[in-house]
């Protein structure tokens, strides 16, 4: 069984959706938000997270600009915590977009990661990021990914004993004669980094959002093609070739930025 997070333009709360193949999808909790957004705040780009305990972490992005992230804990999946704001960066950062985590076995913590701009008048992101054990305590902010120009919407899976990156190139214009806008990968051999090796795009440009997900022996990529407001398939087995199995997905109206996490059983998200 598969768990989405996700959010709609309209509503800017964290929403489930439960699927058993990745591509046909049916929402949670009665067609309810988990989490909703609070009168001076939003939630935008929620992504889920299954500590070792076995509790369910989700942050998300709080605002347009700012230095906070947004963080709330279940022990099951329809029953999260009130929202925390952990102030991640300094007050000169003018924002902390699409927030993700992934598990450092090699160290026993875990790294959260996001988008920042710092001390610009424009927008000019890099990867940053902190650690934590426990999701009360975090280490200072430092750059995780800076491959020389603007960067956002980082996703991580482990393959085998390596890392693989996908982040979106966010340099062009919002325009379809855009050079950039598009999804590329960068490999590591440790969850840590440093991340290198840069691809060529994978998807088409004004694209964004990327989440990699494991199935039996491949993996689905998915991101939204932002403009045009629809949702790309594809699926790899070694992160060379790729098929294209958009034509395939049925995902819940209107979602954007999701993640997805595998649970055991369907008693899990009751």
């Amino acid at each position: 069984m598969y768990i989405m997070s996700y959010f709609t333009d309209s509503e800017l709360c964290a929403r489930l959706a439960k699927s058993e193949d990745l591509l046909h999808w049916e929402d949670m909790n009665g067609g309810k938000p988990v989490v909703y957004k609070t009168e001076d705040t939003l939630i935008r780009d929620p992504f889920m997270i299954r500590d070792k305990d076995g509790l369910y972490h989700m942050l998300f992005t709080v605002n347009w600009n700012g230095n906070l992230l947004g963080h709330c804990v279940g022990k099951t999946l329809t029953d999260f915590s009130d929202t925390r704001f952990i102030p991640v960066m300094p007050e000169n950062a003018k924002n902390v977009w699409a927030p993700e985590c992934i598990y450092d076995e090699e160290n026993d913590e875990y790294i959260i990661f996001w988008s920042s701009t710092v001390d610009e008048d424009d927008y000019d992101h890099r990867i940053w990021h902190c650690k934590t054990k426990d999701f009360e305590s975090f280490s200072q902010a430092e750059i995780f990914f800076d491959p020389g120009y603007s960067v956002i919407d980082a996703s991580i899976i482990k393959v085998g004993g390596k890392y693989i990156m996908a982040f979106k190139d966010e340099r062009g214009t919002h325009k379809k004669d855009t050079d950039s806008k598009d999804i590329h990968l960068a490999f590591s051999d440790k969850a840590a980094g440093p991340y290198g090796d840069i691809t060529k795009p994978i998807s088409q440009h004004l694209c964004e959002g990327p989440c990699m997900v494991k199935k039996d022996s491949g993996y689905y990529i998915f991101f939204e093609s932002f403009i045009e407001h629809y949702y790309n398939g594809l699926y790899t087995e070694d992160f060379k070739s790729f098929e294209n199995i958009s034509g395939r997905i049925d995902f819940p109206a209107d979602c954007k930025h999701f993640s997805i996490i595998e649970v055991e059983s369907d008693e899990t998200v009751a």
